[in-house]
């Protein structure tokens, strides 16, 4: 991305470093501000250290089938598996193996969490979207595309952004357009792909997680 079009004015700067400083992770349609709950099935759940193994087994077992939902068939969402998977060993009280998953955690990867639940909700406006909701879908990738910017660096922002700017394109389209819900799904179909792609890389970087995370995928 060249560094013209990374430069921003002060009003906007601020806006984008609020954004940041309350972005955690979410699932929930939008960003959520720090102090709100978030749905529990997709945050780092707290581990009771009251729960008995029988009971941790268990939730290990449903939070499995979940994952393997989530990467068995499309549309895949390995973000949101990363998380579960998280949850997985902390549960299994395999404390090494959570640091290292923790590390997949960093900013970036929380920055491109947002992006399936931005197209989640881009899809569910339908193919002929009212103006007002078609506005605040715009304004939502465009505030992502600018904490993409912020976050991430090299090749990787530079790919993230472009597709986010093909799927803004394909949503600005009137909905009268007949090409406008191919053009949608098209590219919330290839910026889908990308993330999922970061963060399947993430995970199987970890030799340790290769075969369980391929296996959890194949529904092994």
């Amino acid at each position: 991305m060249p560094k013209e079009h990374r430069s921003t004015g002060t009003g906007t700067t601020k806006r984008n470093a609020g954004i940041m400083k309350r972005l955690v992770i979410d699932d929930t349609g939008r960003s959520t501000p720090r102090g709100r709950t978030a749905r529990p099935d997709t945050v780092l759940i707290l581990l009771d250290e009251s729960v008995s193994v029988s009971v941790r087994e268990a939730q290990v077992v449903e939070l499995e089938d979940r994952v393997r939902e989530l990467v068995g068939r499309e549309p895949k969402d390995f973000a949101r598996a990363a998380v579960l998977i998280y949850d997985i060993f902390r549960l299994s009280d395999e404390r090494g193996l959570t640091r290292e998953i923790a590390r997949v955690f960093d900013l970036p990867a929380m920055v491109l969490y947002q992006v399936p639940p931005l197209v989640r909700s881009i899809h569910r406006l339908g193919p002929t979207p009212s103006t007002a909701t078609r506005d605040a879908a715009l304004e939502r990738i465009d505030d992502l595309c600018r904490l993409v910017i912020m976050a991430l660096d090299g090749d990787a922002d530079a790919d993230v952004v472009e597709r986010l700017v093909d799927l803004r394109k394909a949503v600005s389209k009137t909905p009268t357009d007949p090409e406008r819900p191919e053009a949608v799904a098209a590219a919330a179909n290839r910026l889908t792909n990308l993330v999922n792609a970061f963060f399947f890389d993430r995970l199987t970087a970890m030799p340790v997680l290769r075969n369980y995370v391929v296996g959890l995928e194949l529904g092994l």
